[in-house]
């Protein structure tokens, strides 16, 4: 039913999700179910809309017998979810694109961090250093170690989403999902509330990494910056900012589109901490012999 559909990916037990850390949305069918065959399009549509978010699949019970028995699938259709630490879980919903399209955007992890103060910054950039000047691994300004446990980013990088919308985006919330350990997940929320001013706090957070959030807002959705050439550029939002060793000095503002594939291939720019590790700045006084 999926043979020629570019957003289902057809499963077997060779290629079937496992450790990757994405979460699937899985259909267990039969070519000759006529239940199957009228959620086919239905199915194709949830997957293309989610794209790059939920990665989506389909096994022919058919072929993949042994497959769907190990899963214990004893009626078709059958859709399961795979989400990274938890059971699968069966989906009894309605079944309509956009109510699976829904139930998939769901079960998206929750590891994002609100920033919502210069103390929320701090603790967060500890995750990845331990704040300014901070080695991977080390030690911030005043001694205090960096984040620890499962928290920590294992590649020594900080990423933060700086939108003017109230709700995380669903491929923000992905990745934060996917790379979970290895890169700490941060939002700034800058959007502008008719009548009332920025919240210290909100203005603490942007300063700190270099945004000035009055012009963000008024700039309806754009905020100035100086490029390598001192002169004020306009960036859209959302920005995505990557922060190495938790020092706020080392801030970089990602220049591609948000979109999976293309932050996606960034991110692995940073793959094993290699990238932040060429970045560490040394406190003034640091004995090296």
């Amino acid at each position: 039913l999926y043979v020629d559909d570019p957003h289902v990916q057809q499963l077997s037990g060779d290629n079937f999700p496992s450790g990757d850390n994405w979460v699937w949305v899985v259909e267990f069918y039969t070519p000759w179910c006529g239940h199957c065959k009228q959620l086919a399009p239905k199915f194709s549509a949830a997957a293309a809309s989610l794209k790059g978010v939920v990665k989506v699949g389909a096994v022919n019970c058919d072929t993949h017998g042994e497959l769907c028995t190990a899963h214990g699938v004893r009626s078709y259709p059958a859709i399961k979810a795979f989400v990274p630490g938890s059971p699968p879980r069966d989906y009894k919903g309605e079944r309509a694109a956009k109510a699976l399209t829904d139930w998939a955007l769901g079960l998206l992890p929750g590891r994002v961090t609100q920033l919502t103060s210069a103390q929320a910054l701090q603790d967060f950039l500890g995750l990845c250093g331990g704040g300014s000047g901070a080695a991977a691994g080390g030690k911030g300004k005043g001694g205090k170690a960096g984040g620890a446990g499962k928290d920590r980013a294992a590649w020594a990088l900080c990423v933060v989403l700086v939108s003017a919308k109230s709700e995380t985006p669903a491929l923000y919330r992905a990745l934060a999902g996917v790379y979970g350990g290895k890169i700490a997940f941060g939002e700034l929320r800058v959007g502008a509330v008719a009548g009332k001013s920025v919240p210290a706090g909100i203005a603490a957070v942007a300063k700190q990494l270099g945004l000035d959030v009055e012009a963000l807002q008024a700039g309806g959705g754009s905020g100035s910056s100086s490029g390598s050439s001192g002169k004020q550029q306009q960036q859209p939002l959302p920005l995505v900012l990557t922060v190495c060793n938790g020092d706020a000095a080392l801030v970089e503002r990602y220049g591609g589109q948000v979109k999976s594939e293309q932050l996606t291939r960034h991110l692995e720019g940073y793959a094993g901490g290699k990238k932040c590790g060429k970045m560490v700045r040394l406190e003034a006084g640091t004995d090296l012999g």
